[in-house]
């Protein structure tokens, strides 16, 4: 099951074809434990909601010269956040291809439900976890809970570079 979120999470971060429904998500600094944990809560929202998020914000840790996630973590979507953030306004305005669905991402059952058919909008930089226990009915079915599923999702969010592995190795 585990494989399979991974899955999930990678089909809906990485189709192009589903960024025109991405939602652009400031992180904010306040300690670098608190701001992974603020990347890890956007991007549950984005499942929930099945919209790619895209981050943006200046990483102001471990010394990034271009002060993004990029130095540390591999791409976290192909989204670009100007896009994301300028594309509707919150999901009022909803795809007029809502009957074509990617491919990719119909296979790993991600589907335009929970509020995921409008376009665009921005999630909200202070916005609490409505439901701090959701996990993916499909995985809450299969017995899995909040630590396993926050677990495989942080571990998505924090895929290090490959180059920083070795270095850490």
């Amino acid at each position: 099951l585990t494989a399979d979120l991974l899955q999930r999470i990678t089909a809906l971060q990485q189709t192009p074809t589903a960024c025109s429904r991405a939602r652009a998500a400031h992180f904010p600094n306040h300690g670098a434990a608190a701001t992974m944990n603020y990347l890890v809560i956007q991007l549950k929202r984005g499942l929930r909601d099945q919209r790619p998020v895209a981050f943006t914000g200046s990483w102001i840790y471990g010394g990034c010269p271009a002060q993004d996630l990029s130095c540390l973590f591999l791409p976290q979507t192909v989204c670009n956040v100007s896009i994301a953030s300028t594309a509707g306004n919150g999901g009022a305005v909803h795809d007029s291809d809502s009957e074509t669905r990617d491919w990719a991402l119909q296979s790993h059952g991600i589907h335009e439900r929970l509020g995921g058919q409008g376009r665009g909008g921005v999630y909200p930089e202070r916005l609490q976890e409505v439901d701090p226990d959701f996990v993916l009915p499909l995985y809450r079915a299969e017995g899995k809970g909040i630590f396993w599923y926050n677990s495989v999702v942080t571990g998505y969010m924090f895929r290090v570079l490959p180059l920083i592995a070795h270095q850490v190795q």
